[in-house]
């Protein structure tokens, strides 16, 4: 399980670290670097992947792989040539950092350094280093020599390579990490683009875009629709009694999402251009937790966004159940008092605060953290301290007394 990330000179963060647990909540005001932790995950999850280290923040350019936002520009922090991002992992045997650090200036993109450490055995398993222009590999802490990863992650390679270059007590290891950082779900629903036909795909969309085609193609259909349908009969209207998806054309190349909704003594079938916004979203999020793979983690950006606050306790409780049931880790990023509101004190130790410093870099604070909070309880619940603005004032104070 990765259980932690920490960002250097990435974006807006100075050096901030996200702990992530079952169920790991991000709240902050608008441009206060919470999107920049998503995007950290997408490059994360791109590069483990194989993709190259430029095409990871610039895209593809075939319109394949969208870049990130800002570009290679924008994604060390200002002023500085040199990001870092960092993960903590949990393996049934060791326990891991994984960093990587790359160059970028004038467009140029290279990696700086890339390190697997072995927390259990305190020894580093690789390390990629750019020493006087030249990229060195060096494994258990001896040098292989020069390395051609300069713009592709060694762990990617290292798991291409099937254990030719890893000693043998590591190989599992290191597909187990790639595996982990290469399935990581940074989610931005976009109810919109889910209307339409989609073709059928064995890839879910970042945005829900193909929800049909990916439900309809996939090998668990029918028990997917099954679990969707069982969790919007949740619904306080009580007006869905079941989900579905119907390939379309003569060879089933495409396929279409629909509900039953009941309403008195009438069924009416609904197909996605005329469900709700919160139903797709809700719709949109399941699927996403139902088909994540074992010990991975999905990350929601927005997660309320067009819910009903009735549904979004719904959901609160729907992703509990199922990352519980399917050893799924969940983000979710969120600015709904009445969600907040919902989570209640238990949640506290889980809920990441992110806000600027006065010298405008982005940090992470632990809502637990914060030296006012119990004063601030006694005002009220969670959501409405944020919503109040008091949360921040409360940061601020903090940081003024340090």
């Amino acid at each position: 399980m990765i259980t932690s990330i920490r960002l250097i000179n990435w974006k807006s963060f100075a050096d901030a670290k996200l702990y992530i647990d079952p169920i790991t909540t991000i709240i902050g005001v608008n441009a206060s670097g919470k999107s920049n932790i998503l995007d950290a995950l997408e490059f994360l999850r791109r590069t483990s992947s194989g993709v190259s280290i430029d095409s990871a923040l610039s895209g593809s350019g075939d319109g394949g792989l969208p870049p990130l936002r800002g570009n290679i520009g924008w994604a060390a922090r200002k002023g500085h040539n040199i990001f870092g991002i960092e993960a903590e992992i949990e393996t049934d045997n060791n326990n891991f950092i994984y960093s990587i650090s790359v160059y970028t200036k004038e467009k140029v993109v290279r990696i700086h350094e890339e390190t697997l450490y072995d927390t259990t055995a305190k020894t580093n398993v690789f390390k990629l280093k750019s020493i006087s222009g030249k990229i060195k590999l060096f494994m258990l802490g001896a040098e292989l020599g020069d390395a051609d990863f300069e713009n592709e992650s060694a762990l990617s390679t290292l798991h291409k390579t099937k254990g030719l270059l890893t000693p043998k007590e590591y190989i599992k290891s290191i597909n187990t990490i790639q595996s982990l950082l290469s399935s990581i779900f940074p989610f931005k629903p976009m109810h919109n683009s889910m209307r339409s036909i989609a073709p059928i795909s064995d890839q879910y969309r970042y945005d829900g875009s193909n929800i049909a085609g990916f439900i309809a193609g996939h090998k668990n259909k029918t028990n997917i629709e099954r679990q969707l349908s069982k969790y919007a009969t949740k619904f306080p209207e009580g007006d869905i009694t079941k989900v579905w998806t119907e390939f379309i054309g003569i060879n089933k190349e495409k396929a279409e999402l629909y509900c039953n909704e009941s309403f008195g003594n009438t069924t009416n079938t609904v197909d996605a251009n005329n469900m709700s916004d919160g139903t797709l979203r809700f719709l949109a999020i399941l699927v996403a937790m139902l088909t994540a793979p074992e010990h991975s983690l999905v990350a929601i950006e927005e997660i309320d966004n067009g819910l009903h606050p009735s549904r979004s306790e719904l959901l609160i409780n729907s992703l509990k159940e199922i990352g519980s049931k399917r050893k799924v880790d969940v983000i979710i990023i969120t600015h709904n008092p009445a969600l907040l509101n919902f989570l209640g004190p238990e949640a506290i130790p889980f809920i990441s605060v992110v806000h600027r410093k006065h010298s405008g870099e982005s940090t992470i604070t632990l809502l637990e953290d914060v030296d006012q909070l119990p004063k601030l309880m006694a005002s009220g619940p969670i959501g409405t301290i944020v919503s109040q603005g008091k949360l921040q004032k409360a940061l601020r104070n903090q940081e003024d007394a340090r």
